[in-house]
């Protein structure tokens, strides 16, 4: 259960790290790559969109994986569990840093 929810997890934010620089790269391509008439959400509300999941999602997942999966281990397993969340910490906030060098502060946090 443990592997394939952080299998399940590395391989849905993978494809979502691969859009939002997909987005933030052509600026001037569509929201969606195959059309925007099945979501009804504009470039700027999409960037929102996904800047809110970037925000919120790997540490609301992270902090499941610690309190779930990482309660009854040992010391040794705990500090390996540590120490992969720490690199996974610095990997998302570089994620976060290229977001806003991307998008922008202002196209993020613009209403």
């Amino acid at each position: 259960m443990k592997f394939l929810y952080i299998w399940i997890s590395l391989l849905a934010f993978l494809a979502l790290a691969v859009y939002t620089f997909w987005l933030g790269v052509n600026s001037a391509s569509p929201v969606l790559p195959f059309g925007n008439e099945y979501i009804g959400l504009s470039r700027k509300e999409m960037i929102k969109l996904l800047s809110l999941i970037w925000l919120i999602g790997p540490p609301l997942l992270m902090y499941i994986h610690w309190g779930v999966f990482c309660r009854r281990y040992d010391l040794i397993n705990l500090e390996l569990v540590q120490h992969s969340h720490n690199l996974l910490r610095n990997i998302w906030l570089a994620i976060l840093g290229a977001i806003i060098v991307l998008f922008g502060w202002g196209a993020i946090i613009s209403s």
